[in-house]
């Protein structure tokens, strides 16, 4: 198959950028969402290339992702960045689920359970808390203005 890089799907993009970025065998590598436009197959082909891939590297990756089961399965810390416009770094897990990962049997497991209840229930405590704080902001204004 030859295409040029703008006849790509989204997708091949993302595996190219992750297959370049992976073949620089970097000591360090920040990831930004990197399976976030890959179908849920690819997204797990890739998900196990990149553990096959640090286990051989034995690197530090750094991922940035709102998904919670993909950084449960790939994470040995996870540190929950707030939500706000000032955003602040909020509680820090450390997932220490034994490696290799398997995706399936993580699903079965209780301290992948208790994990990610933990983690949601503190992200959805911050959200209720701050969507508590904009709407005691909004009711305040909206008495201010018709006083």
């Amino acid at each position: 198959m030859h295409k040029r890089p703008n006849e790509l799907s989204e997708e091949m993009k993302q595996r190219v950028a992750i297959a370049h970025a992976l073949s620089m065998q970097p000591k360090v590598l920040i990831m930004n969402e990197p399976f976030s436009c890959l179908d849920a197959i690819t997204k797990a082909d890739m998900q196990n290339a990149l553990m096959d891939i640090h286990k051989t590297l034995n690197n530090s990756m750094i991922l940035i992702t709102q998904d919670i089961d993909q950084a449960l399965l790939l994470s040995d810390k996870i540190i929950v960045i707030s939500d706000e416009q000032s955003a602040s770094i909020g509680e820090s897990v450390i997932v220490d689920l034994p490696r290799p990962r398997e995706r399936m049997s993580l699903s079965e497991n209780v301290h992948f359970k208790r994990l990610k209840s933990e983690l949601l229930d503190f992200l959805y405590q911050k959200k209720y808390k701050l969507n508590s704080v904009r709407h005691k902001v909004i009711n305040t204004s909206n008495q201010s203005m018709t006083a």
